[in-house]
């Protein structure tokens, strides 16, 4: 089976400039427009592109997971507990969170360090009240 294919580029490269123009605050048109305008060959540029500048990504290593715990479970029935890794092998990463409940941004920010191969930190019940609960990123670096 092959590769998924987007304008004769891999798939991952379309979900990079999403992500880079996302950053930049540009409108959804440029990121199909850009890419195909701006490089003669965008599938090669984005390889290049890849291999520098993801590894400077610290998002990339942010992993949320939903694990089953009682306790949410009794707040809510179907809740799990949301909690945050960093799966960088050596770098830790400083964070910063918005959480959102029932699709609003709540006042207040989560804010922590994560260790390289430390265990996950818990952020709270993906479910309360049958109302959804969820952190985005707002910030991430890494630490020095």
């Amino acid at each position: 089976m092959g590769r998924l294919l987007y304008n004769e580029c891999p798939i991952d490269y379309y979900l990079y400039m999403k992500t880079i123009t996302k950053r930049l605050g540009l409108n959804a048109i440029l990121v199909s427009l850009f890419p195909l305008t701006a490089f003669s060959t965008p599938c090669d540029q984005a390889a290049k592109l890849d291999s520098s500048s993801m590894e400077k990504d610290p998002s990339q290593y942010i992993e949320f997971i939903s694990q089953p715990d009682g306790r949410c479970q009794n707040l809510s029935s179907g809740g799990k507990l949301q909690v945050v890794k960093n799966n960088h092998n050596d770098k830790k990463i400083k964070y910063r969170f918005n959480r959102m409940f029932a699709g609003k941004r709540q006042a207040g920010l989560t804010i922590g360090v994560l260790e390289p191969g430390a265990e996950p930190v818990k952020l709270g019940c993906t479910e309360v009240d049958g109302r959804k609960q969820s952190w985005e990123i707002q910030i991430v670096n890494f630490v020095e």
